[in-house]
């Protein structure tokens, strides 16, 4: 039982806050679209004529095609016919509702629309259904772990990028930045991913981070205007942080703090800062401490990081607590902080 709560208390200590929720920025222009291209249609078999209609007799899986192919077709139009492009996608749902494309192709329909939660719930329902993951909630997949076919761009890793940039217009930075650390292995360098990743970030007021994420993406891209401009506008709110950062990290240096369940104010242990970066949790009842992370502010924000393998535990400093919030890759937890 005392590993257990051990275990659980690590798990509390590592991941980041839905109070930064509340701290949605709204002095970004031009939302993720002006980073994110335009979502790629769902693939299709090769045919001497994709938009035909098969005849009653083909099986069912060349009617799917078909029906994604006649869907394709519809979204490239110039102008694009959305109404006969989603009554094509719906049809290759019908006939096959575990084939990941025709979520997909729904997905794309509402990005141009800027239906944007209704393109979110799409993307998710197709990350869903990906080849390998069958079955399995969204926020469990193993990334990398089931590859699809040679050449096709429905695929996980891509899909989780669109539906990113979705929950980005839909202001929701926490739920876009959990989506992208869920492929960061694989997208680490990749210029729009650390674009998207440093939009998240600055989205949620973390500029100092959002400020390496667009030096990555300039780096990988150096002639992107765009990604210049998000980062020379990320480096001036964090030159603003940077004093004040250095006030909240000597207020905290060399203090302990008693961590209690913020829903049913049960004490879970404490954590004491050290002055030279290094903290240690000691769950209650527990003999394990936990010392290899360390702890560091920026714009305001007290993080944890490099002690498990969630990647990061943020909190809101307000004087003597601090509302942490953590989150793993399916749920939340928030706790509070209060000062020994």
């Amino acid at each position: 039982m005392k590993y257990r709560l051990g275990l659980a208390f690590t798990v509390v200590c590592l991941v980041s806050i839905n109070a930064q929720q509340d701290r949605v920025r709204q002095d970004i222009t031009g939302g993720a679209a002006l980073i994110f291209k335009r979502p790629e249609n769902p693939t299709t078999k090769a045919r001497d004529d994709a938009t035909a209609v098969r005849s009653a007799t083909v099986d069912t899986s060349d009617q799917v095609e078909d029906a994604i192919a006649l869907g394709n077709a519809a979204r490239d139009r110039k102008p694009p016919d959305f109404e006969s492009a989603e009554r094509a996608y719906r049809l290759a749902w019908k006939l096959n509702s575990r084939d990941p494309r025709p979520y997909l192709g729904l997905g794309n329909l509402y990005w141009d629309q800027r239906r944007y939660p209704e393109a979110a719930q799409a993307y998710r329902d197709a990350v869903r259904y990906m080849d390998g993951a069958k079955g399995r909630n969204l926020s469990v997949a193993l990334v990398g772990l089931h590859p699809r076919p040679p050449n096709s761009k429905t695929d996980d890793l891509r899909v989780r990028v669109f539906l990113a940039a979705s929950l980005l217009e839909e202001k929701n930075p926490i739920g876009a930045e959990r989506e992208l650390r869920a492929i960061e292995v694989s997208h680490f360098d990749n210029a729009e991913w650390n674009a998207l990743f440093g939009y998240a970030l600055a989205a949620q007021g973390r500029y100092t981070e959002a400020v390496a994420a667009y030096e990555k993406a300039v780096k990988l891209e150096p002639l992107n205007d765009k990604y210049k401009g998000l980062l020379t506008a990320a480096s001036q709110k964090a030159r603003e942080t940077s004093a004040n950062d250095q006030a909240i990290t000597r207020r905290l240096e060399n203090t302990i703090w008693e961590v209690r369940d913020a829903t049913n104010s049960t004490i879970q242990g404490t954590c004491q800062l050290d002055a030279s970066g290094p903290f240690q949790c000691k769950g209650v009842g527990s003999g394990l401490t936990l010392s290899n992370g360390r702890w560091r502010v920026r714009d305001g924000i007290l993080g944890l990081e490099g002690s498990f393998k969630i990647p990061f535990c943020l909190g809101q400093v307000r004087g003597a607590k601090i509302d942490m919030k953590c989150y793993s890759s399916d749920s939340e937890t928030r706790d509070l902080w209060i000062k020994l």
